[in-house]
């Protein structure tokens, strides 16, 4: 098999996975580029890998430091000391925290990591690589295929728009920029911080485990705890200086060789087979190159392509941090594994059209309209479909008429004009007319 066909079958997540040759593979990298460093892989939990609790907690100090917060000082001892309590949560919980970390900017956090081998590597590219690359536009064609475009786009999505937008997996780390992180700071984020109904694992909800007592867990120390986790959540998945997605270094190589640069194909090399032997990215500190594996990824296909998307689990789940994704959009995670979490208060907070239509999706429009208070203006019993229907119209003035489809019996709320006043107004508008003249639906 050649360089591009084993590429190509590397961009099949999660794929192979062998950790004996994805640590010979580090190894071989870091000699290459003439620096010392121990391999280690990283996995859930990230809190218990040894050295990445302290680095979150030198993030989370150099962060507020930045940001002008008192007592910055002592910051990381007060991470370091929380976790006890993260052990605790997950050990009780198994929480698996969303994006309340994204609220950090995450350009306040790059100086707190050694990025020497990094620049090193960037250099090498910056030398010859870059064209080297512009050789491989197959490989780079290859690149765009299917599970590895679909998790570098879910790595990078902060919220519903970096999701969508994120086409390239290294234009994607690149747009989260302050801007991001601003957009971040919404309901979604402060509901996961404080009160972690995001933090529920799809693996917890199949081990029976009661979700509530993740809710429950709010005194000082869990609190702790939880912003640690998220923050660290952020710090380990989102782009930064100690952070590499190497499949663009992977593809990199392949141009290396076709234009015979035996400088950079020899360093490469190892960074290639260290993903077609099953790493994601890497992440950079002073003393250790961590590896994360592949995550396992769910998509949803149709006129509108590819997207991100699981009803019953993370539509991207790894070994930091799982995400959720229904239609393309990153939800928390309870809105998925336990959408009865879901309040009315806090449908009526979202802002997002895309988000708030999912909320109300997964509450059930039914319940929505009746403890929303809708006014219901019309009800029938169509005898031809043989089912309720009703009409409701909203405090705004919108109008829902909630029916069934006859041959799913799934149920709908369907927007219809704010003039219609009867059920059968609303099918005729619905079926441009056509509805009438229908002996039976199917």
């Amino acid at each position: 098999m050649n360089l591009l066909d084993r590429y190509k079958e590397a961009c099949n997540y999660p794929g192979r996975l062998d950790e004996a040759a994805v640590d010979g593979s580090l190894k071989e990298y870091l000699a290459a580029l003439g620096i010392k460093r121990e391999v280690m892989r990283i996995t859930r939990p990230w809190c218990r890998v040894p050295g990445l609790t302290e680095l979150v907690a030198e993030l989370a100090a150099d962060v507020r430091a930045r940001s002008g917060g008192r007592q910055h000082g002592n910051d990381a001892l007060d991470a370091i000391a929380a976790r006890d309590a993260l052990d605790a949560l997950d050990a009780r919980a198994a929480i698996d925290a969303s994006a309340a970390s994204a609220a950090i900017d995450a350009r306040a956090a790059r100086a707190a990591l050694d990025a020497r081998a990094a620049i090193a590597a960037s250099a090498a590219i910056a030398d010859g690589a870059a064209s080297a690359a512009s050789a491989a536009s197959a490989a780079r064609d290859a690149r765009a295929a299917r599970d590895a475009l679909d998790a570098s786009a879910a790595s990078a999505a902060i919220d519903a728009r970096a999701a969508i937008d994120a086409i390239d997996a290294s234009a994607a780390s690149a747009a989260i920029d302050a801007r991001d992180a601003r957009n971040a700071r919404n309901a979604r984020a402060a509901r996961a911080a404080s009160a972690a109904r995001d933090a529920l694992d799809a693996s917890a909800a199949s081990a029976a485990i009661d979700a509530r007592n993740a809710l429950d867990a709010r005194d000082a120390s869990d609190a702790s705890a939880i912003l640690l986790r998220e923050f660290g959540n952020w710090a380990l998945m989102r782009g930064g200086y100690w952070w590499w997605e190497i499949s663009w270094v992977a593809a990199t190589h392949i141009g290396a060789v076709q234009l015979k640069m035996l400088a950079v194909a020899k360093w490469t090399l190892p960074v290639f087979e260290a993903y077609c032997a099953g790493v994601w990215y890497l992440v950079w500190t002073p003393t250790t190159l961590y590896w994360v594996a592949k995550p396992t990824v769910h998509v949803e296909t149709g006129s509108f392509g590819r997207r991100l998307h699981c009803e019953d689990g993370p539509a991207c789940a790894n070994d930091v941090e799982n995400l959720y994704f229904l239609h393309g959009i990153l939800v928390p995670a309870y809105v998925v594994v336990k959408p009865e979490f879901i309040t009315l208060d806090e449908i009526k907070a979202e802002t997002n059209e895309e988000m708030r239509r999912i909320l109300i999706e997964r509450f059930g429009w039914e319940r929505y309209l009746r403890e929303a208070g809708a006014k219901q203006r019309h009800r029938r019993f169509n005898d031809r479909d043989g089912q309720w229907e009703t009409l409701y119209q909203l405090d705004d003035g919108t109008q829902r008429i909630v029916l069934a489809d006859p041959s799913t019996a799934r149920r709908y709320a369907l927007g219809v004009p704010r003039e219609i006043a009867k059920c059968e107004e609303a099918q005729d508008w619905i079926t441009h007319g056509l509805d009438r003249r229908a002996v039976h639906r199917s």
